[in-house]
Parts: C-alpha cells; sequence; structure tokens
C-alpha cells in the first residue's frame, strides 16, 4: 500500500471511528457496560493499592500493553476488511484493484 493509500485509509479509519463512537455514546447497552466498568475499576484500583508502587506500575504496564495491542489488532483486521471489500468490488465490476 502506498504513502497517498495509507493515508486515506487512515482517514476514512478516523471518519468511521468517530461516527461508531457517537453511535455507542447513545447506545443504553453500551452505556451500561462503560458503567460496569467504571465500578470495576473503582474496585481494581481498591486493590492495587494493597500492592507496592512496582507491582502496581507493572499490572498497568501489562494492561495498557494488552489495550494497545487489541487496537492495533483491531485496526489491522478493519484493513484487511477494507482491502478485502475494494477486491470484491472490483470483482464484481470485472476490474483488478490492487491496494
Amino acid at each position: 500500500m502506498d504513502d497517498t493509500t495509507r493515508r486515506a485509509a487512515r482517514s476514512l479509519i478516523g471518519a468511521r471511528e468517530e461516527l461508531v463512537f457517537h453511535t455507542l455514546k447513545q447506545d443504553p447497552e453500551y452505556q451500561e457496560l462503560c458503567q460496569q466498568q467504571e465500578e470495576s475499576g473503582e474496585a481494581v484500583e481498591i486493590l492495587l493499592q494493597k500492592l507496592e508502587k512496582d507491582e502496581r506500575r507493572a499490572i498497568h504496564s501489562y494492561y495498557d500493553g494488552e489495550i494497545h495491542k487489541t487496537g492495533y489488532q483491531i485496526t489491522g483486521a478493519y484493513l484487511q476488511g477494507l482491502r478485502d471489500c475494494f477486491h470484491l468490488i472490483g470483482f464484481l465490476n470485472g476490474n483488478e484493484v490492487r491496494i
């Protein structure tokens, strides 16, 4: 994928993410999940305070890494979906699309 295509894909992904976040903010099930997660997070923080500072840092670092890794995987899956979609559209139109 060339640089121009990569920038266009990132712009498209950013626009789609904004739409998803806007839609999720209006979803009662998502709002409930966020509330539960916030409550769980508060309980976890109480437990973490019982640990030494270095132990807390290690746990936070691990979960930050997991969040980053998951985001990277989701972005990769989304990009692959875009590529597949373009290939399918090209195939249906009788054209070859290179991405």
